[in-house]
């Protein structure tokens, strides 16, 4: 009896100590349990957060370049009215880019000390004359440089207005990747000189009727706006941007349509210069205009 009791007592005292051991085990799962919970926690507030940032739009970096040549008059108030204009922008970073064929005037001093205090100016000395090399090599900096989505074409002499810069984004924004702004559309306003609205309207019939263009009626005007992919999808040896004259501006829209852009217009107000002086040469225009009518009615895109 003696020693079965002996042995109860023994297998009593294992148990005790199989029974502490469980409870050590149970308190350890307790305790993982408890950091598993905060874990949860944790992720549930990422998850929160990344959830909060998926519901903001994204944001897209439009950069209006603006090609000057001796624009001293009118630069900081256009720069300056360009960049207001992103107070009336939601879901779009606006930066201008002032591409400057090496003016001589202090046009480039002046960008110089707005892009000090604001960062959203920038300056690029293209150091070659011609409204073409200053637009193209804009575009290129823009997109390469600037990470540009969306790209916006504009004068410095106020003969565009700021104020269409929501519009044209706008359009932009619903899904169209090529808006151009123009004079010929029901709530438009084309407060230029006699002569230059005849040779606007001459130039504008001429390309389309020769090309055959339709969906857009303007053509000749530089102010616009395109997504960066429309501006990398054309060839830039299709465009001679190294020409003096104004002829890169209408070319440059009728290969971006051939090129495949879902094109949208939207009514602008343009004005006479106010100061400064045109760099248009009429007659190297409307002679360029003709020729490259002719050459792309009968083939040889040049």
């Amino acid at each position: 009896m003696a020693g079965q009791e002996q042995n109860s007592t023994v297998q009593t005292d294992k148990l005790a100590v199989q029974t502490d051991k469980l409870a050590v085990q149970t308190d350890k799962l307790a305790v993982q349990t408890d950091k598993l919970a905060v874990q949860t926690d944790k992720l549930a507030v990422q998850m929160d957060k990344l959830a909060v940032q998926m519901d903001k739009p994204a944001v897209q970096r439009a950069v209006v370049i603006i090609p000057t040549y001796n624009e001293k008059d009118t630069i900081a108030e256009i720069v300056a009215a360009a960049r207001a204009e992103q107070a009336n922008l939601e879901g779009i970073d606006l930066h201008v880019l002032v591409s400057d064929s090496h003016s001589v005037d202090g046009t480039i001093e002046i960008v110089e000390q707005m892009g000090l205090t604001d960062p959203n100016v920038h300056l690029l000395d293209v150091m070659e004359r011609g409204i073409g090399l200053g637009l193209y090599r804009g575009f290129v900096h823009a997109v390469e440089i600037l990470n540009a989505d969306i790209l916006i074409e504009m004068d410095a002499d106020f003969q565009h207005n700021p104020e269409d810069i929501p519009t044209l984004l706008s359009k932009i924004q619903e899904g169209y990747d090529l808006v151009v702004g123009s004079r010929f559309l029901a709530g438009s306003h084309n407060r230029m000189p006699f002569h230059r609205r005849v040779l606007s309207v001459g130039a504008n019939q001429v390309i389309r009727i020769m090309l055959g263009l339709k969906g857009v009626t303007e053509v000749t005007t530089s102010y616009r706006a395109m997504t960066k992919e429309a501006f990398l999808r054309v060839p830039p040896e299709s465009v001679p941007w190294q020409e003096r004259s104004f002829i890169p501006v209408p070319v440059f829209l009728v290969r971006l349509l051939e090129y495949g852009a879902n094109a949208a217009e939207v009514p602008i107000t343009m004005h006479p210069r106010v100061r400064g002086y045109s760099k248009m040469v009429y007659w190297e225009y409307i002679r360029d205009i003709m020729l490259f009518s002719l050459r792309s009615r009968f083939g040889a895109k040049k």
